[in-house]
């Protein structure tokens, strides 16, 4: 898989290293963990479009679909790739997941939906957005840049926790089952309690000068991916796109800045 993300990612810088400028979110980051996930879930490119946009409308304040039709949408679409693929799986994502063994049985159908909905959620959305802002944070920061440049891919995997505590960017969302006394909080059932998880990463009882990003902090603690039986299973394959992406990038261009406009 790593082959196949750097492979993409120097394709893409390749194409807009002679521009003198470019659009990153719609050049490259909105490009790269995209067609790296449609392989990964063996589902055409072309569909990629309707499913970020199904994926805004679940993950953004008033959103052009409501949020029920937009998941209704997910389930239509997902349903006939998924009674497919479990009928004749193929090394695909969702043909593992789809029959997978839980425990001695496979996954229900409303699972399987559920499931698989959430996962492409993930795949096309989260890391678009968390390498706008890695990028803006080095158009800003030359030293950064020549310090990311001097690591090897070791070094460059490692700094990437360091710009996941800082720039997390995931809001967890819980439905209060019952009525309940938290901390001193009363809350009542049916209530929606949101959790942005940045708050952790930058909390500075935790983590020293959250605000400032250092490659030398050793073992800075964030919840950017989750924690628990909630930490997100795609951490790996999103570490590895953000850290080839720095490297392919300041490979060929390694000193850049935000355009004046």
């Amino acid at each position: 898989m790593h082959v196949a993300i750097r492979a993409v990612a120097a394709e893409l810088v390749d194409a807009v290293a002679g521009q003198g400028r470019c659009d990153f979110t719609g050049h490259f980051a909105e490009v790269l963990p995209i067609r790296i996930f449609m392989a990964l879930v063996n589902l055409p490119m072309d569909d990629a479009g309707h499913i970020r946009k199904w994926a805004a409308c679940m993950t953004r304040p008033n959103p052009p679909m409501p949020f029920e039709e937009a998941k209704q949408a997910f389930y239509d679409y997902l349903e006939p790739v998924i009674i497919a693929r479990r009928a004749a799986p193929g090394e695909d994502l969702i043909s593992q997941m789809v029959t997978a063994d839980m425990g001695g049985r496979p996954l229900s159908h409303d699972e399987s939906l559920a499931l698989c909905t959430q996962v492409l959620i993930a795949g096309v959305d989260t890391v678009v957005n968390f390498l706008g802002f890695v990028m803006l944070f080095l158009a800003r920061n030359p030293d950064a840049r020549t310090a990311l440049s001097g690591m090897d891919g070791n070094g460059v995997m490692a700094a990437t926790h360091e710009l996941f505590r800082r720039y997390g960017l995931v809001i967890i969302a819980r439905t209060v089952r019952h009525d309940m006394e938290f901390h001193g909080v009363n809350l009542k059932a049916g209530e929606l309690v949101c959790i942005p998880t940045q708050v952790h990463g930058l909390d500075e009882r935790i983590n020293a000068d959250p605000m400032t990003v250092d490659f030398a902090r050793r073992a800075g603690r964030h919840s950017a991916f989750g924690s628990g039986p909630h930490m997100c299973p795609g951490q790996e394959l999103a570490r590895a796109e953000v850290a080839i992406t720095i490297e392919e990038w300041l490979k060929r261009i390694p000193d850049f800045r935000l355009a004046a406009d």
